[in-house]
This record gives C-alpha cells, sequence and structure tokens, in this order.
C-alpha cells in the first residue's frame, strides 16, 4: 500500500513538474522530490559496499564519504558542468563514464545529446536520475566497458580517475581514449604547475603535505599510500587512491594517442567562472589526432534547458 501510495505521488510530482518546470523554485523543489522518491522506490545495494548508499548520502561513519551533504542533480552540478561541455565541444553522441546516479547522462540528454553512462557502483545504477533510467550499465574502469571502439564522439569522465589505484591509470585512459571517437574530458584532482593556468594543489588528501610541498614542482607523484588522508574507518579520504600531477597525468593521455586541446582546456576553466567553481574541477581535454581541435560553441539552448546554479562553496 504504502509503496503504490508513493508510486501515484511520483506520478503526480512529474506531471506537476510538466507543468511548472519553467518556475525556477517550484522545478528544484520537485527534483529533490523525485529523488527522495525515487531513492525510496528504487532497489538498494548491500550497506557494507564502499560505493553504496553511505557513501552518496554522506551518512558513513565519519559522513561525507563522497564530499557532499547531499548527492543530487543540483549538488553535483551536472547542469553546469554539462553547459560547459556543450559551449566548447560538438559532439552528437556521449558517455559518462563514473556517471554515478546519471545526473550528468540526464542532463546531456534534456538537451538532445544522446547520451549513456557506467558506473561501478550497483547502487547508483539502481537509484539513477528519472531521466538517465535505461541509459547507464554498470561497468568497471580498470576492464573493457560493454561497448566497442570509437561508440562514442564524445566520452566524459569526471572525478572518476582518481578512485583507481596508479597501476591502473594506464589501463583506464587507454579505454576512454578506445571508447570516444573525437574527444575525451575528464576532471582529475591533481597538483602542481600547469600553466598557463593556475597551479593545483594537494587539496587535504595527503597527511604529510609539508613534506611533499618542499619536495619542488617536480614531484610528479603518484602520492604514496601511505601518505593519502584517510577517514575514521582508515580508507582513503572520499576513496581517492591517486593523487597525481597534471604532467604525471597529461603523460597518460599522450601514451593513449590523444592530442592535448590546451586551449580548450583554458576555455573551460574560464567558464567554471561563472559557477563559482574554478579550483574544484581540473579538467584535462584531450582529441582524437584526426578529430578537429575543439572551438566554442553557442549553446544558449541548452543554458535554458540547464539553468545551472552557482556553487555556495568556497575553495
Amino acid at each position: 500500500m504504502i509503496r503504490n501510495g508513493l508510486k501515484t505521488l511520483a506520478r503526480r510530482a512529474q506531471a506537476a513538474g510538466t507543468v511548472a518546470a519553467k518556475v525556477e523554485p517550484v522545478h528544484r523543489v520537485l527534483e529533490r522530490v523525485w529523488s527522495v522518491l525515487d531513492r525510496m522506490l528504487s532497489p538498494q545495494a548491500d550497506g557494507s559496499d564502499f560505493y553504496g548508499a553511505s557513501y552518496f548520502s554522506g551518512a558513513g561513519n565519519d559522513g561525507k564519504r563522497s564530499g557532499y551533504d547531499s548527492y543530487t542533480r543540483s549538488t553535483s552540478h551536472a547542469d553546469a558542468l554539462a553547459l560547459v561541455v556543450l559551449q566548447h565541444l560538438d559532439a552528437p553522441t556521449a558517455l559518462d563514464v563514473g556517471c554515478a546516479r546519471g545526473f550528468i547522462v540526464e542532463a546531456l540528454r534534456d538537451v538532445g545529446i544522446n547520451a549513456s553512462g557506467c558506473d561501478f557502483s550497483e547502487y547508483a545504477i539502481n537509484t539513477a536520475s528519472r531521466g538517465a533510467r535505461g541509459h547507464l550499465r554498470w561497468g568497471d574502469l580498470s576492464g573493457r566497458l560493454p561497448w566497442a571502439d570509437h561508440s562514442f564522439g564524445l566520452v566524459t569522465c569526471f572525478e572518476t580517475l582518481e578512485h583507481l589505484p596508479p597501476e591502473l591509470a594506464s589501463r583506464a585512459v587507454a579505454e576512454l581514449a578506445r571508447l570516444s571517437g573525437r574527444y575525451v574530458v575528464a576532471s582529475i584532482p591533481s597538483f602542481g604547475p600547469r600553466p598557463p593556468l593556475p597551479p593545483g594543489w594537494f587539496s587535504g588528501k595527503v597527511r604529510d603535505e609539508p613534506r611533499l610541498v618542499a619536495l619542488g614542482t617536480d614531484y610528479d607523484g603518484p602520492v604514496p599510500p601511505e601518505s593519502l588522508a584517510v577517514d575514521s574507518r582508515g580508507f582513503p579520504l572520499e576513496g581517492h587512491l591517486t593523487i597525481a600531477s597534471f604532467a604525471w597525468w597529461r603523460r597518460h593521455f599522450e601514451a593513449a594517442g590523444l592530442k592535448h586541446c590546451r586551449a580548450a582546456e583554458s576555455a573551460m576553466y574560464e567558464s567554471l567562472k561563472e559557477f563559482n567553481l574554478q579550483g574544484f574541477f581540473d579538467f584535462y581535454v584531450f582529441r582524437h589526432p584526426d578529430a578537429p581541435e575543439p572551438r566554442p560553441e553557442r549553446a544558449e539552448r541548452a543554458r535554458q534547458v540547464l539553468r545551472p546554479v552557482s556553487s555556495k562553496r568556497t575553495a
């Protein structure tokens, strides 16, 4: 009875959202309502799974295991990230690797991109956002993902590669390159110089930061396991296993046969300023050798549909 009642409420909320989606406050309230209902109506993964319910809800032993107080389309900045990508890259198809509950996939599909996603977390796939359902698959980036070579014009991988151990970095980046026909965009917490953009930093992800800083700008990493910051359960903070320099990561992308798009990378970094997200997403932009150099695209329709909001976080 309760389940049927919740389903009815969800259908009514969706119908109301169709009428009220143009009203910004109502649209955001309905989004939160749908998110809660979706989690209540969806199958739950084993709570002992590191990337299960506690990871996305911040309900772990010491809270915020994913870095979010709550994990929604708004708090994940999916609309802003999708808009920034669309402003600079042109591709009719996209794959978001490490998609979590599919908010990026949902945002891209909202503006007509044929987007799919995959994630290692069964919980995330089981509780996918409404607009992403049916377009997400389970996948392990350390192995072979379930698509043919060059299946997508664009492959994105936001805040995911750092969750793999350093010895799997080459394999994972090569898999992103295999799936992409044009462009690969990743965001990876990184340290060290990256001219002409500001340098990155260790961001509290390490335990002996002063010693590592003292190694100078030539230090590439990755940070050794014993120096990684850990939570109260002894797990690396937020599941980050690889903390390395921009130069270290760029070498992996170039070894996979990709060309660095410096101008697009700088332009996307500048685009983040509008949403107060500079310093939170360290972008890497690469293309296949036969793909054209990215150039700014008009994304006015995407802006009207996605309506991203500025972050209130401080770096």
